[in-house]
């Protein structure tokens, strides 16, 4: 049995296809419709728009246990949780007020991706052992054949971009139970990302990588903070000390900060615990703070396993130039 429907009219581009839960999603520059259905009799299209947003490229959306990620026409990312999946049901499929826009901290990143080269973003979902990352790779100019490739942490809910940029991804079983994350060059050569199992030995220095989540407020933007201290996790001593950590205190320009400060880390209580301080004195007084936690090039293989900010409110105080005097 053969049924023929115009999706969504003669004059949409069709961009891309997902299967996610119980749908298959049609999205278009500006839309998205779930296809639904048990057989062949009861199949059909949802007369609502699921999402009133459409798809960059057909491999910039994939589904995964936390929710359907995509990249949009528009150049931005979004998330929408499996767990409201319900809920759009009970809405007669409105989703699109349940739609997150986790590549908010992104945009002056993705707003580089020239329009002509949209289908060229490339994403793969990589659940493996301690990771759980949505990786996008993307050109940044219309000339340019170097891409970059960012991941985003579902479990830490950040961005962080990879030393080297990928013109494909994949994420590949190369025994059983066991997954490798696995990148395209554009220099002709396929590189492993990243390989929790040991399959593939480093016959050099790993990659430098960079973490650096988006500008802190500590949880409330209104009133100032007195910055403690910074306290890590790792796996291994020699790592700690090669992990360079470097703060700014309210930046003018998040892109651009300049010189940062540097936290020299020291051991805390506890197996493989550090600690850094800015001062002294008992702490830095700021409203916004931007945070990089950098790890050079070497052949220490090893993980940051947690991290934590400690900083205390101060309410009523005035940082920088907006200091009052009095008589």
């Amino acid at each position: 049995m053969v049924n023929e429907v115009s999706y969504p009219d003669q004059s949409a581009r069709l961009r891309g296809l997902v299967p996610h839960l119980d749908s298959l999603y049609f999205m278009s520059e500006k839309s998205t419709y779930p296809l639904y259905g048990q057989s062949v009799d009861d199949f059909a299209i949802s007369q609502s728009v699921a999402f009133a947003l459409g798809l960059a490229g057909r491999f910039a959306v994939k589904s995964t246990t936390n929710g359907l990620v995509f990249m949009s026409y528009d150049k931005r990312a979004f998330l929408y949780p499996s767990s409201l999946y319900s809920s759009y049901l009970a809405q007669g499929g409105v989703a699109a007020s349940a739609l997150v826009e986790i590549g908010k901290p992104m945009r002056n990143v993705f707003k580089n991706i020239p329009s002509s080269r949209l289908d060229e973003i490339v994403s793969e979902w990589y659940h493996f052992g301690i990771r759980d990352w949505w990786v996008v790779s993307f050109p940044t100019s219309a000339s340019s054949d170097v891409p970059q490739t960012w991941v985003y942490d579902f479990a830490g809910k950040g961005w962080f971009q990879l030393s080297r940029g990928f013109s494909s991804l994949a994420a590949l079983e190369v025994s059983e139970g066991d997954l490798v994350l696995i990148g395209g060059g554009v220099d002709g050569k396929t590189w492993v990302v990243d390989d929790q199992t040991g399959t593939y030995s480093p016959s050099g220095n790993l990659p430098a990588s960079t973490w650096q989540p988006a500008l802190i407020d500590f949880g409330d933007s209104k009133i100032a903070h007195v910055f403690r201290r910074l306290e890590l996790e790792f796996d291994s001593a020699a790592l700690a000390q090669a992990a360079q950590i470097t703060v700014w205190l309210d930046p003018s320009n998040v892109d651009a900060p300049g010189a940062g400060r540097a936290i020299h880390l020291r051991p805390a209580l506890g197996a493989n615990r550090y600690a850094g301080f800015l001062t002294d004195q008992g702490g830095a007084l700021c409203k916004r703070m931007l945070l990089q936690v950098y790890v050079p090039s070497n052949t220490i293989s090893g993980v940051i396993r947690g991290i934590e900010l400690i900083a205390n409110p101060a309410p009523g105080l005035l940082t920088g130039s907006n200091k009052a005097g009095g008589v």
